[in-house]
This record gives structure tokens, sequence and C-alpha cells, in this order.
């Protein structure tokens, strides 16, 4: 049996790019409480990775992918920070939507 490593593969709930897993997270639910935990890669070096995995680079490439490779902007991490500053300010009402 092949157990494949969590940010490896998506769950039913994980956010996902055109099929690919863009955001890795866990969770951990208690009686009163939970922890949620996420991380979205800036950049990933496929084959160090898959290294690290004990995977193929090539097929982690076909299962995962990190802004950067979806980002067209020279600077990703402040297109990420914009991206996610956008989305809770509108989630929080500070913005007015379009839709």
């Amino acid at each position: 049996m092949t157990i494949n490593p969590c940010f490896a593969t998506a769950s039913r709930h994980e956010l996902l790019f055109q099929g690919l897993k863009l955001v890795g997270s866990a969770q951990r639910r208690l009686k009163r409480s939970f922890l949620q935990h996420g991380s979205i890669p800036v950049r990933l070096d496929y084959r160090r990775q898959g290294k690290v995995l004990k995977l193929d680079a090539d097929r982690l490439r076909k299962t995962v992918t990190c802004w950067g490779d979806i980002s067209s902007s020279e600077n990703p991490v402040e297109d990420l920070a914009g991206a996610l500053l956008q989305v809770f300010a509108r989630y929080l009402g500070l913005l007015e939507t379009t839709d």
C-alpha cells in the first residue's frame, strides 16, 4: 500500500487551482475549539520536494502547484499578499462587491 504525503494529494475540501492542490491545510478539532493551519507555497522546488516526500518530481507537478507558478506578477509574494488582503477586506465588508 502506498501512502501519499498530505501535500501531494488533495482531499475533497482542499483549495485547488485547475485541479492542482494550491493550499496545504490541517485541522485539529476538540470539544470546544479547533485549530486550523494552512500554507500557500509561493515557490516550490519540485525536484527537492519530491526527494523529501520520496515522490517523483514529475508526479508531484501533476498534483500540486504554487502561487508563483500561477501568478503572472514579477513579485508573486506581493501579488499573493494583495489577493489575500482583497479577499479578507471583501469578506469583512470593507470593500464593495461588484457581483
